[in-house]
């Protein structure tokens, strides 16, 4: 008997990170990971790679934050963050410039910073916000 191979792809098991759970140091992910400790560092999913982050209402990451797709209900502080698409809860507290592609915000999220508008495409490219002049 033979057997057929699945056509279905395979699907990355999505981490956690628990309440009480502290790390220091950079994470790199790729699928999903879901955050309710504190990260004290850089959290981002390797180049030519996607991932989705969550940050739950208890979570909170100190450092850059980068994926393709982002979800915050927690704290965030960090100088930049780069999402394709990013999603503010309620919940979300935000410090620093927001870079991202598209963006949903929920009544009650709270952000300090800036929030920068970029296409999708550009995500690797953009490190810092230029103001470019205009002729007139």
């Amino acid at each position: 008997m033979f057997w057929r191979k699945s056509a279905e792809p395979e699907v990355a098991a999505g981490s956690i990170i628990g309440k009480g759970t502290r790390i220091i140091g950079q994470v790199r992910f790729a699928g999903s990971l879901h955050v309710e400790g504190e990260i004290s560092g850089s959290v981002s999913v390797p180049e030519g790679q996607t991932g989705t982050l969550t940050l739950g209402s208890q979570g909170r990451i100190d450092g850059e934050i980068s994926g393709s797709r982002v979800v915050i209900d927690g704290a965030a502080t960090g100088p930049a963050l780069f999402a394709d698409r990013l999603e503010l809860q309620s919940q979300a507290r935000v410090s620093g410039d927001l870079h991202y592609g598209e963006i949903g915000i929920h009544p009650g999220a709270v952000v300090h910073g800036r929030l920068v508008h970029r296409p999708v495409e550009n995500h690797q490219a953009v490190q810092a916000p230029k103001l470019a002049a205009v002729a007139g």
